[in-house]
């Protein structure tokens, strides 16, 4: 399966796009579609990084988190990300 079959067999629409240098990315449910949209001014490595990041977010269910627990749920994605840096995928 390559990646586009991927993203459209979990209804993920991926832009990458000019956005201000303080912001990696960031992704959201439209209650049709989950949107994944990524700075481009962003290095080809952290644009990797924030993808998977936000990818964990959608695969973690993280749009349905009380407000109490989007601080755990950052703090959870992090930890996830960093773990895949040192042992798997993630590599500069």
């Amino acid at each position: 399966m390559s990646f586009e079959d991927f993203l459209r067999w979990y209804n993920i629409n991926l832009k990458i796009t000019n956005m201000p240098s303080y912001v990696n990315g960031f992704a959201y449910y439209n209650g049709n579609e989950y949107l994944v949209i990524i700075n481009s001014r962003c290095s080809s490595y952290q644009q990797q990084e924030t993808l998977v990041h936000e990818m964990i977010h959608i695969f973690e269910n993280h749009f349905s988190c009380p407000a109490e627990y989007e601080k755990r749920c950052e703090q959870e994605t992090h930890m996830m990300v960093k773990d895949l840096k040192e042992n798997y995928i993630l590599n500069q």
